[in-house]
């Protein structure tokens, strides 16, 4: 049964679905996220720590929402609740292992910057992907690179706005994570 994370690109759009009291599963995002996930056995959607410390850094006001919602709602979303495993020192190891490789396959090695762009939460993510096998629904393939992430499924997005462009939203699976050191 693989866990499967919201990346902090896809989170916020289900999440504000979920504070307006609607049924996520009636939502354009969660039809995607859900055609996605179709056919996995015993699939668990969750909304990992990271990104919801990385949505508080971002959009403030889905955060404070669901955090409200955390503490009135009796019997909050399952995707809310987070059953994986915690922050560990391994996890983060795995991570900045993640970004170092990720560095030195692009060939852009840099000192105390990260010139691919990868954020610290992505890193997170996929430290906990390569240590525990958890799989990442997200709209950023490049910070997931094909070495260490297989392309389990794509859909198209819903428009954010009726302006925005569709964009592909990738179910990605981890390989086998090794350093090349």
């Amino acid at each position: 049964m693989p866990l499967i994370l919201l990346d902090a690109n896809v989170a916020p759009e289900i999440l504000r679905v979920i504070v307006s009291k609607s049924s996520p599963h009636d939502s354009a995002w969660w039809k995607c996220v859900d055609a996605l996930i179709h056919g996995i056995t015993d699939a668990k959607v969750s909304v990992p720590p990271p990104v919801f410390f990385e949505m508080a850094m971002k959009d403030d006001e889905v955060f404070r929402a669901v955090e409200s919602l955390l503490h009135t709602d009796p019997k909050p979303s399952p995707i809310l609740e987070y059953i994986g495993t915690p922050i560990t020192s391994t996890v983060m190891l795995d991570a900045s292992k993640y970004v170092l490789e990720c560095h030195k396959r692009s060939g852009k090695q840099a000192k105390g910057e990260n010139k691919l762009g990868i954020s610290f939460v992505d890193a997170i993510l996929a430290g906990y992907c390569l240590r525990h096998g958890h799989w990442i629904v997200t709209e950023n393939q490049k910070d997931f690179p094909d070495h260490f992430f297989e392309v389990v499924r794509m859909a198209v997005s819903p428009k954010k706005t009726s302006i925005s462009e569709r964009k592909v939203v990738y179910l990605l699976k981890p390989k086998k994570f090794e350093s090349s050191r």
